[in-house]
């Protein structure tokens, strides 16, 4: 098949039918067809185009989450001011269905260990982020039924399992400063 009829430019699609010999009734039902497979090809280039900008859309989304610092925190807020919708359908899927087990996925180490719902302790409080706190209860709600009380549960959950990582890198450590100190030294 030659592409003497087809003429890209710069992307786009241009296809100039070729003349149909007008006294053939089967030529002219094959250009009618071609006609209809090449619309259908223009419509599915349209369609492919606008996947292509969703995916890079929520490549860019991801690079958000976790949020580490505070910084990201506060920035996060105001873009939850005005795309509330697309932020918090990512959060559902990077939630799970299991805030205890997952909530790391959204909000890094740092803020897990520096922040709790009141900022009561010492800690700052995540109720200083309206819009982030109001994200992330509306996510938890959808799963649980006490979201507040799951949102309090999972920042307890993820500080408890940092301690047991932080003490089990203790322990390995400690043996192997045992094991160096106990070799005799020539």
């Amino acid at each position: 098949m030659s592409n003497e009829n087809a003429n890209p430019s710069k992307g786009k699609m241009k296809y100039f039918a070729p003349q149909a010999n007008a006294k053939c009734s089967s030529c002219q039902e094959n250009a009618r067809k071609l006609d209809t497979i090449i619309d259908i090809l223009a419509e599915h280039k349209v369609l492919l185009d606008r996947v292509i900008s969703q995916n890079a859309f929520v490549d860019n989304i991801m690079t958000i989450f976790p949020i580490e610092s505070e910084e990201k925190l506060r920035e996060f807020d105001r873009i939850l001011a005005t795309q509330a919708d697309l932020y918090t359908r990512q959060m559902k899927n990077l939630i799970a269905g299991n805030a205890e087990r997952n909530l790391h996925k959204v909000f890094g180490r740092n803020i897990i260990m520096d922040f709790n719902v009141d900022g009561t302790f010492g800690k700052k409080g995540l109720r200083d982020f309206g819009n982030v706190l109001a994200a992330i209860i509306e996510v938890i709600s959808t799963f649980n039924k006490l979201p507040d009380k799951t949102l309090r549960a999972a920042f307890q959950r993820q500080k408890k399992k940092y301690f047991k990582i932080n003490k089990r890198s203790r322990r390995t450590e400690e043996k192997e400063q045992d094991e160096n100190d106990e070799e005799p030294q020539i």
